[in-house]
């Protein structure tokens, strides 16, 4: 039904004859360039989230603003009972405050995988950041743990993102959308709390993770094995050189919870030392020490599986 002048009138009939089905068939709605302008989408969103087979919604330049994002953003409120995966909101009157308004309503889906905001010009750099802030809130590591992990797919150019976020935000924004692409969320959660620590967002030894695993988790910061720029480096446009940037941001980030838990370093036994390690620690101060000797042991733990 786009491009069909749908007035008023017209959506509230649509919505009645939404509601008045018998059989719950339709997986996709196209309501494109339908310039529904400030319409009120009340009644037929609320007939959209009774079509529980709906996977794909197409309202791509229909003049929809601070009204009609009122709307959609209970639609996508409802994870009960709809199973919208694809919303398409592009060409639109979208500004920040709805951006925001629609980051907020995804904060508990789990099912819209892909949100199009294409041509919504009024999206300033607020907008962004409540996205970014959606897929990857590094204010803390529960916050990170309760981000969404399923949107995945908002195009935009990576230019724009740059110009109005930031280098950095803009690769942290491309990259937790990368990781959330991915089935293993546990995985993605990982990624994204060792992104917020390498930042320097939060710092994971002010958790409250028991010292006996942090050896682990510092072992996350030297992963070279999946990644060809190191698990522990989002996906970055430019590309960080490994022999200067990736390092230092490694030896920061394990640094950072070194300085918060020294304490780690107790579960360790001196005798597993190398001799190599001994001579490496010779002439360094008591915090550098401590840092070797904590990656040593574990790479002895990890190898020797002692």
């Amino acid at each position: 039904m786009s491009n069909c002048n749908l007035n008023s009138d017209g959506v509230n009939i649509l919505a009645k004859a939404l509601s008045n089905r018998l059989h719950d068939t339709l997986e996709n709605i196209n309501l494109s360039e339908n310039d529904f302008g400030t319409v009120d989408l009340e009644l037929l969103t609320t007939a959209l989230s009774k079509c529980r087979r709906l996977k794909l919604l197409s309202l791509n330049s229909n003049g929809i603003g601070s009204t009609g994002c009122l709307s959609i953003a209970n639609l996508l409120k409802n994870t009960e009972s709809s199973n919208l995966g694809h919303l398409d909101l592009s060409g639109n009157a979208i500004d920040s405050q709805c951006a925001i308004l629609l980051a907020e309503s995804l904060t508990n889906n789990t099912n819209i995988k892909t949100l199009q905001l294409w041509g919504n010009k009024s999206i300033t750099a607020k907008g962004w950041e409540a996205m970014l802030k959606l897929v990857c809130d590094s204010s803390s590591i529960e916050a990170v743990k309760t981000s969404n992990h399923i949107l995945h797919n908002i195009p935009t150019t990576h230019r724009l993102l740059v110009s109005l976020l930031g280098i950095d935000d803009a690769n942290l924004f491309r990259s937790a959308l990368r990781m959330n692409n991915r089935s293993n969320k546990n995985m993605a959660i990982r990624q994204k709390i060792i992104w917020s620590h390498s930042r320097g967002d939060l710092n994971i030894a002010s958790s409250t993770i028991p010292p006996g695993v942090m050896p682990n988790i510092i072992s996350w910061f030297s992963d070279d094995f999946h990644d060809n720029t190191a698990n522990l480096i989002l996906h970055h446009d430019p590309p960080l050189k490994k022999t200067k940037e990736v390092d230092s941001i490694r030896l920061s980030s394990v640094f950072s919870i070194m300085k918060s838990r020294p304490e780690v370093c107790q579960y360790y036994i001196s005798d597993n030392i190398s001799d190599q390690a001994a001579t490496i620690l010779g002439d360094a101060n008591d915090l550098e020490k401590e840092l070797w000797h904590c990656l040593i042991s574990h790479e002895l733990l990890y190898n020797n599986r002692i």
